[in-house]
């Protein structure tokens, strides 16, 4: 009687233990929403996605930006931008001139009467770069660097602060001029070197979707500082009475410094 018992409590423990691990059946409603793998619904082993702003040329993190404004000023300038993170970037830029700028000599001239460490200085500059005494040999190679910090990360919009530096040249052979008093000495070159340094405000907009545009408006203020031939004057009279003055090289440098305002618009293309 014993065993018959425990033969029966043995066989009842073993027929639960085996329907608790069948596998219920399939349900056709349970399938039917049960939401798929991957989607918003799905709870089961979903993986958290990092979410990115709309797309713009900063995201992709680099910019070649193109100043259509210094092209009326006879100068092709292209700046490379790097964004290191939202709302810092570095940038550098490579240029020349492809004629002479007469902008520059107009704002300079007015300018070295405002803000000139020799009056002198300022004669010898204009001396050189003006066109009635000059040609323009070589526009030379101008480069620049600069910091730029942004006030939003919204990147379709965003303004933002650009301090910079800009290092250029320009090669001038003096001009025949008959009949004229006044003469730079004959087949001679002449070079005026150039730093500026800048503060821009600007702001940056973003257009289009495969190909992306960059589209930037800036002004500022900054401080340039030039560097050109001291000329020394030779006078001489002709048989006819007439004088004429000579403007030669002596081998030493002076400098000058001016006050610049700035003004321009970049076109740009991200990738």
């Amino acid at each position: 009687m014993k065993y018959s018992i425990l033969i029966t409590v043995i066989f009842i423990i073993n027929s639960v233990c085996g329907f608790s691990q069948n596998t219920p059946p399939s349900n056709d409603l349970d399938n039917l929403y049960t939401p798929p793998a991957g989607s918003v619904l799905d709870t089961k082993g979903a993986k958290s996605t990092s979410q990115t702003k709309p797309g713009s040329v900063t995201q992709s993190k680099n910019i070649t930006l193109f100043n259509l404004a210094l092209v009326l000023r006879s100068n092709i300038y292209v700046t490379y931008e790097r964004s290191l993170n939202d709302q810092f970037s570095v940038l550098g830029g490579l240029g020349t001139y492809f004629a002479r700028d007469m902008f520059e000599f107009v704002t300079s001239e007015m300018g070295s009467e405002l803000f000139s460490s020799s009056d002198d200085g300022g004669t010898h500059y204009r001396r050189i770069w003006n066109p009635l005494y000059s040609d323009l040999s070589s526009g030379g190679i101008q480069f620049g660097f600069a910091g730029r910090f942004y006030f939003e990360d919204d990147y379709e919009d965003r303004s933002y602060l650009e301090l910079g530096a800009r290092y250029y040249q320009w090669y001038f052979t003096s001009k025949t001029r008959t009949g004229s008093s006044v003469i730079l000495k004959p087949g001679t070159e002449f070079a005026i070197y150039n730093q500026q340094y800048f503060l821009n405000y600007g702001k940056q907009y973003t257009t289009g979707d495969k190909i992306k545009f960059a589209h930037e408006f800036y002004y500022g203020i900054g401080l340039r500082f030039y560097s050109c031939d001291e000329l020394e004057d030779t006078e001489t009279t002709n048989v006819n009475g007439s004088s004429l003055t000579t403007y030669s090289p002596t081998g030493n440098r002076h400098s000058l410094k001016t006050i610049s305002l700035l003004l321009g618009y970049k076109l740009g293309i991200g990738w």
